[in-house]
This record gives C-alpha cells, sequence and structure tokens, in this order.
C-alpha cells in the first residue's frame, strides 16, 4: 500500500533559487551602503546643520525590507514544492502565522532541501490529515448545515451518498457562481477524491468542481465532475452527489480509523 499524490516536488533547482535569494540580499545591503555613503557625502558638502540630513533614504529599514523578501521567498518556495495543495487548511494556516509573525528559518540550502524532504517523507501523514480535515467538514455534528433533512439523516461518523452544502454560492450572480470565501472548501474536497483515487493532485489554482460550478450557464443548475454530480439552488445552497461509492467507502475509513488508503495500490 502507498500514497499516490502526484509529482509534488523537486529538489532540482534548490541551488539556484538559494544562490539568486543570496544575491538580491546582497543587492538590497549594497543599496543601503550606496544610500548611507551619498549621505555622508551630501553632509560633508552642503550640509550646514547639525544633524545628518537622511538624504534620499528608503522609507522602509533595511532589515524590515531583507525580513519581507524572506517571507517572499519562502511563500514562493512554497507555492512551487505543491505544499498547499496537499496539506490541510489548518497546515496552511500555521505557515501563514508563520509568515505574519516573521517566525520562519533562514534560507539556506538546507534548510530549503530539509523542508522538500519533510514533504516527501510524510506525505501520507499529510494527505491523511487532508482527508480527515474534509471528513470533519461533511459529516453531521461539525458541519454549519447539520440541521438538514439530507444531512441529518447519516451517522455522525459517515458521510452518504449525498449532502448539501448551504449558503456556498453567491446568489447575486445570474448564474450560480461559488462565493470566493467558500471556494477553498470545495478545492479540498476536490483534492481529496483525486487523491483517494490516486489520480494526484489536479493542475490549477482552482479545482474541476469549482469550474465546473462556475461554467454553468443562465438557465442551468445541474453539472458534474469525474468524482460529483451536483446542483445549484437560487438560495445559495449546493446538492453534491458522489459518483464514486468506493471513494466515499475510503474516505470513511480513513477518517474513522486511520487506515492509509490515500490512492491505495496493491504492489
Amino acid at each position: 500500500m502507498y500514497i499516490h499524490t502526484g509529482k509534488l516536488v523537486t529538489q532540482q533547482g534548490v541551488d539556484e533559487l538559494i544562490i539568486a535569494y543570496e544575491k538580491i540580499r546582497e543587492d538590497i545591503r549594497q543599496a543601503y551602503a550606496h544610500f548611507e555613503k551619498a549621505n555622508k557625502n551630501f553632509d560633508g558638502f552642503f550640509n550646514t546643520r547639525p544633524y545628518s540630513s537622511a538624504f534620499a533614504l528608503p522609507r522602509k529599514h533595511e532589515e524590515t525590507l531583507l525580513e519581507e523578501l524572506k517571507v517572499s521567498v519562502w511563500r514562493h518556495i512554497v507555492a512551487v514544492t505543491g505544499f498547499q495543495k496537499l496539506v490541510s487548511r489548518q497546515r496552511v494556516k500555521e505557515f501563514d502565522q508563520s509568515c505574519e509573525k516573521g517566525d520562519l528559518p533562514d534560507i539556506t540550502a538546507a534548510e530549503v532541501r530539509n523542508f522538500i524532504d519533510t514533504i516527501i517523507g510524510n506525505s501520507t501523514t499529510l494527505a491523511q490529515e487532508t482527508v480527515k480535515e474534509v471528513f470533519a467538514t461533511l459529516t453531521p455534528g461539525k458541519r454549519r448545515y447539520n440541521d438538514l433533512k439530507t444531512n441529518a439523516g447519516e451517522a455522525a461518523w459517515k458521510v452518504g451518498k449525498k449532502v448539501i452544502l448551504t449558503w456556498i454560492l453567491d446568489t447575486w450572480y445570474q448564474k450560480p457562481h461559488v462565493q470566493i470565501r467558500e471556494e477553498d472548501e470545495l478545492i479540498q474536497l476536490d483534492r481529496v477524491f483525486h487523491l483517494l483515487d490516486g489520480a494526484g493532485i489536479p493542475d490549477g489554482y482552482k479545482s474541476p468542481l469549482v469550474d465546473a460550478i462556475n461554467a454553468i450557464g443562465e438557465y442551468n443548475t445541474l453539472g458534474e465532475t469525474n468524482y460529483f454530480r451536483f446542483r445549484c439552488f437560487k438560495n445559495g445552497n449546493l446538492h453534491l452527489w458522489f459518483k464514486q461509492s468506493d471513494l466515499v467507502e475510503k474516505l470513511n475509513l480513513i477518517a474513522g480509523s486511520g487506515e492509509n488508503l490515500v490512492g491505495q495500490s496493491e504492489k
């Protein structure tokens, strides 16, 4: 048994990335050094005041700018490794919080390779976390729409053949459209079913499910993808049917027992 997540990460280009980062970092330091030199020259020839002119210095201090550079580069590394497509939304939130606090490791070849190795080595665990997170949003007693009859009819530990997602569609559009703030929930659901099917993670920023909903015509409310059939309602609700019962069984089993059935295949 093994997890199949598709091509997520690569260690190729790590050295080039580090070289580019260090060059930009040095360029910033040199730029500030040139500003300081310009200040001294100005003070020596033109400044008659008793304090330095601080001539033409950038508004941001050097260390602040370098910290922002580090955060931007780490965000790029996370994006190109596919980290955010594999892990739970909670882990993405934790990473964002680290960026906001500036609580990130230095960007070195060792740190970047360790980050990539960690993803590869723990891909199964990370995927299981994502499956359990999606399960928690779909099961009665945990989702915000658990009082609906269709949803409440299932046991608290089980996802059934259909769920109703409330307030997930934007009713201001003339045709069905997923609300921006709700896209992540559907994207994560789509990713999990791709993983369960051993199909890897879908390409692109969004997902086939979100794209299919947003693409249906003004007078149409029905649609489907490889894994879902859906119907859109003017009250903002989305009725979602699961087309492959075996994948739903895997979802329930992983969340209930912790079995590694993500992309399971016999060797």
